[in-house]
C-alpha cells in the first residue's frame, strides 16, 4: 500500500533544551568521521554549547535587571533554535526573541521547535540578513546527506573553512532565492542583545543595523572565527565599544555604561565571566 522508500532525516529528540526537531545527518565528516555539527551535538550529548548558551542567557538576565521587563533578543542565525527555544522559555513574561534562519528546511524545524516549545515570545523569520534588502541566491543542501547545515555560507567564501561537507553549487541557476532584509528594517524600540553567527557575513548584518545600533547600544555577541575580530572592531569603532574575545566569539560592549563594563572579565584562559 506504501511503496515509496524515503529517508527519514528530521527527527524529535528529547534533548537538554527540550523536545527538538532535529536532523540525525547535521555532522560533517572528518577523516571519514563524524565532528562537527548542531544535530551530532545534540543527538550525542543532548545539548549544544551549554557554556555559551548560559552566558547568554546570564546576559538577558542583567539586562532585565538594568532595564526592566521587555528584554529583546535578537538571534541572527538561529538555526533549528536552541538559543531561541532557551531564551524564549526563560524570557516568559518578560522579554521577546526575534529569530532568523535564510534556509527554508532548518527554518521549518526552528518554526516546529518555537510551536512544540509553546513559545509564544518568539518569533521566526525565513529570511537571510545582510547589509541591504534585496533578493539574493543562495545554494541548495541535501538535507538527506551528512552535512554540517549550520556551517552554510550563503555567499561563496574565498577560503573554505569548516565547510558544510558537501559539495555546493554557488551558481544562480542552481541556487534558491531568498529574501535578505537589513535588522534595521524591523524598525524595533529596543534591543537588548544582539547575537551574530551567520558564517561570514557577520559584518554585513552590522552594516544593516547600524540604526539599532546607534539608538539601542546593545550588547552584541559575534562569532569571529571566519570573520576575523579586528574588521568587527574597525567597523563597531565609530560607536566606542569594548571588546572581549572569548574563543571564536567576541563580546562588544558599550564603552559609556562603566557599570555594566566593570562586570566582564577575561581570565588567562581566554573565558570570558561576568558579575551578574
Amino acid at each position: 500500500m506504501f511503496p515509496e522508500r524515503r529517508a527519514i532525516s528530521f527527527i524529535l529528540a528529547a534533548t537538554n533544551h527540550g523536545t527538538l526537531i532535529v536532523n540525525r545527518n547535521d555532522y560533517a565528516l572528518e577523516n571519514g568521521r563524524p565532528s562537527y555539527g548542531v544535530g551530532l551535538n545534540l543527538l550525542e550529548t543532548a545539548l549544544f554549547d551549554a557554556s555559551e548558551l548560559e552566558f547568554l542567557l546570564a546576559l538577558l538576565r542583567v539586562q532585565r535587571q538594568r532595564l526592566g521587563d521587555g528584554v529583546v533578543f535578537l538571534d541572527c542565525g538561529a538555526n533549528i533554535g536552541v538559543f531561541s527555544v532557551e531564551a524564549g522559555r526563560m524570557m516568559t513574561q518578560w522579554g521577546t526573541v526575534h529569530a532568523f534562519e535564510p534556509q527554508d528546511f532548518i527554518f521549518y524545524a526552528l518554526a516546529g521547535n518555537i510551536v512544540i516549545n509553546n513559545l509564544f515570545n518568539v518569533q521566526a523569520h525565513n529570511v537571510a540578513l545582510g547589509a541591504a534588502n534585496e533578493v539574493i541566491t543562495i545554494p541548495r543542501v541535501n538535507y538527506s546527506q551528512p552535512g554540517s547545515y549550520g556551517s552554510l555560507e550563503i555567499r561563496k567564501p574565498e577560503i573554505v573553512f569548516g565547510s558544510v561537507g558537501q559539495p555546493l553549487d554557488y551558481s544562480p541557476e542552481k541556487g534558491r532565492q531568498v529574501q535578505q532584509i537589513t535588522l534595521d528594517e524591523l524598525n524595533l524600540k529596543r534591543v537588548d542583545l544582539l547575537k551574530i553567527d551567520v558564517e561570514s557575513m557577520e559584518v554585513d548584518v552590522l552594516m544593516g543595523a547600524r540604526s539599532i545600533i546607534t539608538t539601542c547600544q546593545p550588547l552584541i555577541w559575534v562569532e569571529i572565527l571566519k570573520t576575523g575580530a579586528q574588521r568587527i572592531k574597525e567597523f563597531l569603532s565609530q560607536w566606542n565599544y569594548h571588546f572581549f574575545e572569548a574563543g571564536m566569539n567576541m563580546l562588544a560592549v558599550p564603552h559609556g555604561d562603566s557599570e555594566l563594563l566593570n562586570r566582564f572579565s577575561v581570565n588567562e584562559k581566554n573565558g570570558l565571566s561576568m558579575k551578574v
